[in-house]
């Protein structure tokens, strides 16, 4: 959104959403080095991530005639968020020979839950003058650019499935 007071003076806005979601699944069958050769792995990992990122900007520009000034400020903020909302990982055995799919008794399910907070802050002004009077050329242009310290908060936390209190869980 844009809007000219005036041909020396506007202003505009601009927000930019972009959210996404992706659901990401695995599956893997194979081996361990220590294990017996009948003794297979098999497991399964199912992801889900969000992220979010807003990003909102604003630009002015100001000229002033009488004094051939020019303002220039643009300014942006970005809010972002990256969430894993759930991990979730299975691994179990299978003995080949005996036909028995198994938990091993210290082995836990998984669930992983991760959460990102990052904020960002950018600023710029210009100004833009006359060195000298009448019609010399030279300028000066004074530019600050301003960026904040971005903040960032994670945070996590991880659920765990145990086996039976007796041994293994038996699955088959």
């Amino acid at each position: 959104m844009s809007y000219k007071f005036t041909d020396n003076n506007s202003i505009s806005f601009l927000f930019m959403p972009n959210v996404q979601g992706q659901n990401d699944a695995r599956s893997f069958r194979g081996s361990e080095f220590n294990f017996a050769a009948t003794e297979i792995v098999i497991g399964a990992d199912q992801t889900y991530e969000e992220k979010q990122q807003l990003i909102y900007q604003v630009q002015s520009t100001n000229y002033l005639p009488k004094s051939k000034v020019r303002i220039d400020l643009n300014a942006s903020y970005t809010d972002g968020q990256m969430n894993v909302l759930d991990f979730r990982e299975v691994i179990y055995y299978s003995d080949t020979v005996s036909g028995l799919t198994q938990f091993s008794s210290n082995s836990s399910l998984p669930r992983r839950f991760r959460f990102m907070d990052e904020d960002l802050f950018d600023a710029r002004l210009g100004i833009e003058f006359p060195l000298m009077d009448g019609r010399a050329p030279a300028q000066a242009d004074v530019r600050r650019c301003v960026p904040l310290e971005p903040t960032r908060e994670l945070a996590g936390t991880v659920h765990r499935a145990r086996g039976c209190r007796d041994g293994p869980h038996h699955l088959a």
